[in-house]
């Protein structure tokens, strides 16, 4: 099957191609030559019907002056410069009966029998003398001079009929073997020019006889449309080879993660269980089994998020967002929680600033940020939330004075699960900055950290604005 795939989409197209390109120029050769072929035959013939006219003419004015004496010895006059192969006869149309008749002298293509067997209709006719072995060809010319007086004049056409033959030859001479340099040369054109889809094909058999996921289709410069084609199938590849690794690591690390909370479930279960204790005993059992599926349920939602934010999976409502009202909202969220502490927190900088971002996820995005700021921070310390415009972004500065973060803790913050010594002591997942970054890239932006240990720390979030700003 994947060879029939493979020839449809490389030789059987190519053949196709070159077929048709073949007959669409052998026919537009046959056409213009045909075209001319007749142009030309009309020309000539019209020239010998026009000449014999004029002559036909000028012995029709001799007649009619002298008759046939005159006829005679003018037309005798004119015989030596008579070289092409022109007679003249005088005939009564009723009796069938020559008065004259006149040949050049040595004139031997014509002679008087074949002469009299000459039709003598009026007006324009063609005769072949069929004896000879020339087949010699004339052009007639016939006008009725009066009721009982036909006059005829007839020209040999030998030599046009053999420029036509001519013609007609080198037509043929050219046409065919025209007709097979295009097919041949189309044959060539059609085959490079369909090699990218024989690329796709033999990609494609890859993927699917093979399963080999790192195939790729080779790019094509020189063929920009069907290497647009290659290079968009190549992003699709990449897509998906990127959606597969991160399902792998996804169930990897859900079987991973899922370990220890699912364990503590089992265990609150049991103990419930097995303690036998009263009422009071099980609902606490049940308390904290429905306290670690609800934590189980927050690291799975939290992780397909990261991973369809960075698949670019992740459905945005892109809107232009005020970035300084956004923070003031997620600052009064954590009113209350920051007041616990007494931590103030402060919303500062630029007004009106409008980033291109969705709103929900962007504040999501800050309410996490600003969890982990007063989380982190000491009682009685400052939280700073500072919006500012740079070279085409909005960005957000979010400043605290709690216990930093190390050197070689700093690289890896953004790691999913990841969490460093001195943040082991606080509740949480270990996911919230992995999808931070990852809902931020997902916007376009980009997000960084400065810290010093027991210093505070500061991210810096940018992201491009919106148009109206």
């Amino acid at each position: 099957m994947f060879s029939k795939m493979h020839n449809k989409l490389g030789l059987g197209l190519s053949l196709r191609l070159s077929l048709w390109y073949g007959m669409l120029i052998a026919a537009m050769l046959l056409i213009v030559s045909g075209v001319t072929y007749l142009a030309m035959a009309k020309f000539i013939r019209d020239r010998e019907v026009d000449y014999l006219k004029a002559r036909l003419a000028e012995y029709q004015n001799w007649l009619a002056q002298g008759g046939l004496p005159a006829l005679e010895n003018r037309f005798g006059d004119l015989q030596s410069k008579e070289r092409d192969g022109f007679f003249l006869r005088l005939i009564t149309p009723v009796e069938q009966r020559i008065l004259y008749s006149n040949l050049p002298h040595n004139f031997t293509m014509l002679t008087q029998a074949q002469i009299r067997s000459i039709p003598d209709t009026p007006g324009v006719s063609a005769f072949t003398i069929r004896p000879d072995p020339n087949r010699s060809q004339w052009t007639l010319f016939t006008v009725r001079v009066s009721d009982r007086l036909t006059l005829q004049a007839g020209r040999n056409s030998n030599e046009s009929a053999l420029i036509l033959s001519q013609l007609k030859s080198i037509f043929f001479r050219i046409v065919l073997p025209l007709t097979v340099i295009i097919l041949i040369g189309g044959a060539v054109i059609a085959y490079r020019t369909t090699r990218p889809l024989r690329d796709l094909g033999a990609t494609m058999q890859k993927l699917l006889q093979e399963g080999d996921l790192d195939a790729r289709v080779p790019l094509r410069p020189s063929d920009p449309e069907l290497g647009s084609l290659s290079a968009l199938f190549n992003r699709l590849l990449e897509k998906n080879s990127r959606l597969m690794q991160l399902m792998r690591e996804s169930i990897d690390n859900a079987a991973h993660d899922l370990r220890t909370p699912l364990t503590r479930l089992r265990n609150a279960a049991e103990s419930a269980l097995a303690g036998g204790g009263g009422e009071a005993e099980l609902r606490e059992g049940l308390a904290d089994c429905l306290e670690e599926s609800e934590h189980v349920l927050k690291m799975l939602e939290v992780t397909m998020d990261v991973a369809e934010a960075k698949t670019g999976s992740m459905r945005l409502t892109i809107s232009g967002v005020d970035l300084r009202e956004i923070c003031a909202r997620v600052a009064e969220l954590y009113e209350i929680v920051s007041e616990e502490k007494n931590i103030r927190v402060t919303v500062s900088g630029a007004e009106g600033v409008k980033v291109r971002a969705d709103a929900v996820r962007l504040n999501q995005v800050i309410a996490n940020l600003l969890d982990n700021a007063v989380k982190y921070s000491p009682a009685d310390s400052d939280i700073t939330l500072t919006v500012s415009r740079e070279a085409g972004s909005g960005c957000l500065a979010i400043a605290d004075r709690g216990q930093g973060i190390s050197e070689q803790d700093l690289p890896r913050i953004w790691e999913r699960m990841f969490r460093a010594d001195h943040s082991r002591g606080q509740r949480g997942l270990g996911l919230g900055l992995s999808l931070v970054q990852a809902i931020v890239q997902a916007h376009g932006g980009a997000i960084s950290v400065t810290s010093k240990l027991n210093a505070g720390s500061t991210f810096t979030l940018r992201l491009p604005l919106a148009q109206s700003t």
